[in-house]
């Protein structure tokens, strides 16, 4: 898992699921807080050296982000601290970006090992867009699901718009592709068919800092 799943993973628990984490954090304070929101200590599989990752994103007064990230100890998760015995009791495993190739190195994997029955979801971000679909393809190509926000859609795939985007990613594997939108909501794809979700809309929205790993959580619940 990378710091979006995080939020999704805590997201699930506050609906009342029963979660667990895989990753690496930090022997500082910062880690202590992340922790204790990630579920029961018994389903975590988590790896605690050097310092946490952090990532510092400034809004601007139009809602517009801009995102500054410094992965410390989480770009050290290697193959070799992924408890993989933990992950094959999951009924659905979440995973999200990192920024270094070790952790991606990880992921791939953790999903090389994951029994066939467990259904596995990824949110790409805009980190793993800039790979391409080339660059996460082991990834991709086992996914159930995948949850990108459509600007991400776009620059993974180099498709013309979005419903060319999700029929690239359902050719490589994926049976569902969740595309989030903002604003406009949420259109999903499917083998079958296809299903826009309207946004509903609300008095004030401060910013939209962790809505996209909010919408996975619901998706995924």
């Amino acid at each position: 898992a990378g710091g979006s799943a995080a939020n999704t993973v805590c997201s699930l628990r506050r609906m009342g699921l029963l979660t667990g984490y895989v990753g690496a954090v930090g022997e500082d304070e910062a880690a202590d807080t992340l922790v204790e929101g990630l579920g029961d200590p018994m389903y975590q599989g988590l790896v605690r050296r050097g310092r946490s990752g952090r990532t510092v994103i400034a809004v601007g007064p139009d809602g517009d982000r801009s995102i500054t990230v410094f992965p410390n100890v989480n770009d050290s998760l290697s193959p070799s601290d992924v408890d993989h015995i933990l992950l094959a009791r999951a009924r659905i495993v979440h995973l999200s970006a990192f920024v270094g190739d070790l952790p991606l190195e990880a992921q791939v994997e953790a999903v090389r090992r994951l029994p066939k029955d467990i259904t596995l979801s990824l949110d790409p971000g805009a980190m793993y867009a800039l790979r391409g679909v080339e660059g996460i393809a082991p990834l991709l190509e086992r996914a159930d699901v995948v949850l990108p926000g459509e600007g991400e859609l776009i620059m993974m795939t180099g498709a013309r718009d979005r419903d060319e985007g999700a029929e690239m990613l359902m050719d490589m594997g994926a049976g569902t592709v969740m595309v989030k939108m903002g604003s406009q909501g949420i259109h999903t794809y499917w083998r079958e068919g296809e299903y826009h979700l309207f946004a509903q809309p609300v008095p004030v929205a401060g910013d939209s800092v962790g809505a996209g790993d909010v919408a996975d959580a619901g998706f995924l619940a």
